[in-house]
This record gives C-alpha cells, structure tokens and sequence, in this order.
C-alpha cells in the first residue's frame, strides 16, 4: 500500500529494504483490469498503469500530470503520465471536463509529487523522487501539438525522500501582477519538503542550488505550501505532528501548533484569499482550519472527520470548500469553517440600511461524500467550463484519475 511506501502514519516508516519489501504485496496488485467507469457514470475517467501519487494542474493551458510509482523486484519506478482537461463548451450543464492522455515519460524513481512551473504555455515540470532529487524537464508543443517534456536539469540537495513541492503562484497580497516572490519571479520560487526534516526554497530563474533551507520540523516533513496571498509566507505539517507558519526572511517559524495525543499532520493547504487560514489533515482523520493569528481552531474547527487518516486535501479556487479524502476510500467536499464565519462576521456588521448589493447572500455549501473503490493519493480543481465553473479530480490507487461529476462547483 502507498503508506507502507511512503511511511505509515500509524508505525512510521520501514527503512530501506524494508519499506520495499512491505510494498512487494502491492506491486503484486498492479493487475490490467479496466477501471469501472460504470460506477462513476457522471466521472470522466483515464487509467495509469502504476498507482498514482500525485497530481498537478497547469489552468493556463489546461494541462494535468500525475506521478505515478510501482516497484519492480527490488527497484522503485515511475511515470509521468501527462493529460489534457479542456472545459466542456456547455457553460450551464454541470459536467466535468474531458480527461485524455497525452503521453506518458518513464522517470528511474518512485515519483512522491509533481508540479508546473511559470505562466507561459510550455511551463516547466517538475517531479520529485524517492532518492532525494527534483528532477525538471522544460516542455514545449504548439497550438495544436501535444505538450513535450525534454530533460532541463536536476535539483539535489536533499538527503532523503522528497516529499512535497510547492511553487509559488499568488501575485502577493498588494496585487501586483508577477510581483518577485521571495527571491523569484511569480511561478519560478519552489518550496520542498523532505523526510530530511528540512524544507528548501530554490529559485527556478536564476539556479540550481538551494537559496535557503529551514529545518524546524523534529521529524520527518510530510507537506510545505506557500501562502496564497503572503509573498513571503508559507505552512508547514509533519510526522512529529506540528504545523509550523514560516517566514522566507525568517530562520525560525513565526507560529505554530502540536497536535495532541501524539498524532501526525499528514497534509496541509493554505486558503486561496484569507492569509492567515490553514488547512491540515492528520492522521486521526480530522480536517481542521486554523486562524494563525492566534493559533487557535477557527470557528468551527473541524472541517470534517474521516475513519482513518487524511491523505490528501485542498481548498476550493473561491476559497468557500474543502475537498479531503482518507485510507478509509472516503472523498469528500465541506464547506470551509473559517470562510463561513468571514463571511457571516461581514454581514453582521454592515449597517442596516445597506445597499441590496452588499446585502447579497451565496448558497450555502452542502456536504458531499462519497466512497471510492480505492483511497485517493492526491485532489485537484480544474476548470469545467469557460464562465468560471471548477470540478474536482482526485487521483486513486484503483489506478485512476477521475474529473468527477458529482463534485462540481457553478
């Protein structure tokens, strides 16, 4: 199984051939039976031949990759498998957009997350590995020619598995577009975290050598990601259960919380326009907001609860969902705790005699679960259609990755 892989939460993980050898079971798993489409009618569906672990969107050119890792005797393996998500024409039908694959690229390592770098139509992809390297192929493809992947460079710098990247995309929080983000053009500053207990911040631009590396976290880094509004922020969570704030001007984190009970923060996001909202999952299986203003749950708290760890989440683009998913197979969508008391604090305070305007109020967000056939790896959202409306894909160890119907935001 994928935790036995990339280290149980419950027991923390086997070191080197042991961890292979816990996965020698699930390689066995690895069968060509067809993904059942028909249980999903609503899903758009492409299959991969290895278990996903990680999944990326570029929207500029609706482009997904997902990384994908197998083991093969006693060696890890992986591929890249690169797909295309164009929004449906139909701009009032909630349909998810159509999954189709381009190519898939063979990597020499389990790959553990990928993502896209930079704002043009050929971005940078990059994959991380289970031997500690992010490795970077600059793609290229015209209008009509399918994306390319070609070997840029390699990133070393870490001394043990990589487990998540982040780059940075927000235009910092006075709105200037393509602001420098610390120490790198918007779309080139990358965040990654490591079993290393350390996270590093490269600068795509100008090198490839780490320009600073933090190293507060006891344990093992599971998950590092920028904040979305904050240029110079970012959250971290880890095995040793903490969720730290960070400053890149800052050797030592700004804040931060210890779970109780000895549990581990299995997964973190950052709000997509409130800077002072995180997200984490942990490995009891709760989804928890948090105000780091004063570190403490935002009202509400808990965003939602799953029967095992949380394997991966991530807020909505409008800031006003979270999409989670466990070990337990459950995926699901809940409205976000700290955007529903914003919101509620807003209108509690304009004055009575408001204009209809600001007096406006949304739908509220209903909660939306579903079982899978398998635990998902990793979720996304991906445009559906051209006036704005988002669907959520989620990566599965079925061997798939669904643009799923159900989950659809007008």
């Amino acid at each position: 199984r994928k935790m036995a892989s990339r280290g149980s939460y419950a027991t923390g993980p086997p070191a080197g051939g042991e961890r292979k050898e816990a996965c020698a079971e699930a390689s066995k798993m690895e069968s060509e039976e067809p993904v059942d489409t028909q249980r999903y009618p609503g899903d758009s569906v492409i299959s991969t031949e290895m278990f996903p672990d990680s999944l990326a969107v570029f929207e500029p050119c609706s482009y997904v990759v997902v990384g994908c890792s197998a083991i093969a005797g006693n060696h890890w393996c992986g591929q890249l498998v690169l797909a295309t998500s164009p929004p449906s024409s139909e701009t009032k039908k909630k349909s998810p957009p159509k999954l189709s694959i381009i190519q898939k690229v063979n990597h020499v390592t389990g790959i553990t997350d990928v993502e896209f770098a930079g704002r043009t139509k050929t971005p940078l992809l990059l994959a991380s590995g289970d031997n500690g390297v992010i490795q970077c192929w600059q793609t290229a493809g015209g209008e009509q020619d399918p994306i390319v992947p070609n070997p840029a460079c390699a990133l070393h710098g870490h001394g043990d598995i990589i487990s998540s990247l982040s780059v940075a995309r927000s235009i910092g929080a006075e709105g200037e577009t393509e602001k420098k983000q610390s120490g790198g053009d918007c779309g080139t500053a990358l965040l990654s975290s490591s079993w290393d207990r350390t996270i590093k911040l490269w600068d795509l631009a100008t090198s490839a050598v780490a320009v600073s590396t933090w190293s507060g976290h006891p344990d093992q880094v599971n998950r590092v990601k920028w904040n979305a509004i904050d240029p110079f922020a970012f959250a971290s969570g880890g095995k040793g259960g903490y969720v730290l704030c960070w400053d890149t001007r800052q050797k030592d984190p700004t804040g931060g919380l210890r779970l109780s009970d000895g549990f581990e923060c299995t997964t973190i996001d950052t709000h997509p326009s409130l800077a002072h909202a995180v997200l984490y999952g942990s490995s009891e299986g709760v989804v928890r907001e948090v105000d780091t203003r004063v570190w403490k749950p935002a009202e509400g708290g808990v965003v939602t609860t799953h029967g095992e760890a949380v394997t991966c989440l991530r807020y909505s683009p409008d800031g006003e969902r979270v999409a989670s998913a466990a070990e337990d197979r459950t995926l699901v969508v809940s409205p976000s705790t700290v955007a529903t008391y914003e919101e509620d604090t807003k209108k509690s305070s304009e004055a009575a005699g408001s204009s209809s305007e600001k007096n406006k109020t949304t739908a509220a967000v209903v909660p939306c679960r579903t079982t899978l056939s398998d635990f998902a790896s990793a979720v996304e959202w991906t445009r559906s259609s051209p006036d704005g409306a988002w669907s959520l894909l989620s990566s599965c160890w079925d061997k798939s990755v669904r643009a799923h119907g159900n989950f659809s935001i007008a």
